[in-house]
């Protein structure tokens, strides 16, 4: 069964499009502040200088920082860092050097909180509120046992409060923005691995979903396509188990349609009904409330290709959050059972096909050679009367037919057993051509002349292809064309190779000359021929008169 990976933490450095951000805002609080005391001088009413001259330079250092920051796509690991430092130097400075733990000044440490919250989440948001409260409360020790007359202890008093709440809701901010975070990077780590087997499959995805919602419990019902059943998949204390029910998704579609909703499996009486807040409760299928229990749950529905089905996550305290996020890894295991369904499909598809070539094969080569053998048999059943040496020929010929196409049905055994080896095995063609054209000649009593000329060993899938399509082709002109003589020649032409079969009877039932596509589309030609180049991808041309036809094969060698 493939397992899940773990997600790994993702701490991201700060990248340079924050640090454009925090420095604009620090371009802007630090202009601000400036005019502010330009317009209302009263405020540092000590320091006046100094305050005018740190704000000056501040103000210059914002600008400096993100004239930088305009032109760098990518910021130094100890820049951020420094800055903040920097920052909550400067930020306790300015509100000495003004009116201390009561100066407007005040303002600098929320900001320096909401950048530390950006840069580092709920981490740099709680040490930097611990160092800010620390300045805050210095400032607010030293003005109180200097007897500071602007000193306010009931405005102190508040600006804690403040710094304390405010620090307190960036902190979960911080604290927020990582679960979503870490969120994503599990709905990221959605394992691509593809597993055979359609339990290992459900097993995989519903340990996947569990994963990312951080789930102990889980259902999920899908309906298989074109099959009245409904598949249950329930996961549980890290284990799966699956097993086809009756059909329940009318009756779910009927209480919840296609509506996304959180809420709690609860049983009254002999009903169960899901509770979501809303008036009324929703009833619910019985044998899906035994799957849930009583539990807090969030379930949506998720669509397929052809197929539907509803999910259901137990979650401790559901919301909306939940809820989305339950949507997007219903759509994720949506995905993955399309792709199973899929996959399943095309193996039946292969199957399928591969039993088509086993029975054409059968058709054109043994069953053919069977049904000659037995007229064969019937005409030595006619001499022995009268002409026992040619009875005995006739006899030969058949022992022959049937040694042939025994070796031929071992060779069709062996290639239908998977390779062992990496070099594919040589395929007598042209002695089996020799014999082809020997055995034509003996039954139909028909001149074959047979031109081989290929130049070095071609694959034996490929070979023997080309061996079906020669023996089919000169079957048909021996048996439906009336034919008296036949050239077969197969010969190398540029890359590929040719297969051309020319006969002096008298042709198909229609005359003129078609490349494949026309006789797909006018549904003429010989069927066997036309299916077998269209599946080794090749092209076929047909030539048909009074006076004979000609089939032209070319095939890839790729083939």
């Amino acid at each position: 069964m493939p397992v899940p990976r773990e997600p790994q933490s993702y701490h991201p450095r700060p990248m340079a499009r924050a640090e454009r951000f925090i420095g604009a805002a620090r371009v802007v609080l630090a202009t601000g502040s400036l005019v502010a005391v330009f317009l209302d001088p009263s405020s540092p009413a000590k320091y006046v200088a100094i305050t005018y001259g740190l704000l000056s330079g501040y103000v210059i250092y914002s600008l400096g920082v993100l004239a930088l920051l305009g032109r760098s796509t990518t910021v130094s690991p100890g820049w951020p860092m420094a800055t903040h430092v920097f920052d909550l130097v400067c930020f306790g400075a300015f509100m000495y050097f003004t009116e201390g733990p009561t100066s407007p000044f005040f303002v600098y440490f929320i900001f320096a909180i909401v950048a530390a919250t950006i840069r580092w989440h709920s981490r740099g948001a709680l040490w930097t509120a611990m160092v800010a409260i620390a300045i805050f409360l210095l400032l607010g020790v030293y003005s109180r046992t200097t007897s500071d007359p602007g000193f306010e202890m009931n405005r102190f008093v508040i600006r804690g409060v403040y710094l304390v709440v405010g620090a307190t809701l960036l902190h979960y901010l911080g604290r927020f923005h990582e679960r979503r975070t870490a969120e994503l990077d599990r709905i990221a780590a959605w394992a691509s691995t593809v597993a055979a087997e359609r339990h290992d499959v459900t097993t995989d995805v519903m340990a996947q979903i569990a994963q990312v919602i951080r789930a102990p419990r889980a259902v999920l019902l899908f309906e298989e396509p074109e099959e009245p059943w409904i598949n249950v998949v329930s996961y549980g204390d890290g284990s799966v188990s699956d097993r086809q029910d009756p059909d329940v998704m009318e009756t779910l579609e009927q209480t919840l349609g296609t509506r996304s909703v959180a809420g709690r499996c609860v049983q009254r009486g002999d009903r169960f009904v899901l509770v979501t807040g809303a008036r009324p409760s929703l009833p619910l299928d019985a044998r899906v409330a035994r799957l849930l229990g009583n539990r807090p749950v969030v379930t949506c529905a998720i669509k397929g290709n052809g197929w539907r089905g509803r999910l259901f996550v137990e979650c401790d305290d559901p919301t909306a959050d939940e809820l989305r996020l339950a949507e997007v890894v219903g759509v994720l295991a949506a995905a993955r059972l399309d792709h199973m369904f899929l996959m399943e499909r095309l193996r039946d598809a292969a199957v399928n096909e591969e039993r088509m070539r086993f029975a054409r094969d059968l058709h054109d080569g043994l069953l053919q050679s069977l049904a000659a053998a037995a007229l064969e048999l019937k005409v030595a059943e006619r001499l022995l009367e009268h002409d026992a040496e040619q009875a005995q020929s006739r006899l030969r010929d058949v022992q022959e037919i049937l040694v042939s196409e025994q070796r031929e049905l071992r060779a069709f055994i062996r290639q239908l057993k998977p390779e062992t080896g990496g070099e594919s095995q040589e395929f007598p063609l042209t002695e089996q051509l020799q014999q082809l054209a020997a055995r034509v000649k003996r039954q139909w009593g028909i001149h074959v002349d047979l031109a081989i000329a290929t130049d070095h060993v071609v694959p034996r899938a490929l070979q023997t292809d080309v061996y079906r399509l020669t023996h089919e082709a000169l079957i048909n002109a021996a048996r439906h064309a009336g034919a008296t003589a036949v050239r077969a020649q197969i010969a190398r032409e540029g890359d590929g190779l040719r297969i051309s079969v020319e006969d002096d009877g008298r042709g198909f039932p229609f005359q003129g000359t078609y490349d494949l596509s026309e006789l797909f589309r006018l549904r003429i030609g010989p069927a066997t021929l036309k299916d077998r180049v269209t599946a080794l991808g090749g092209r076929l041309s047909v030539a048909s008169s009074d006076r004979g036809a000609r089939v032209d094969i070319d095939l890839p060698a790729a083939s």
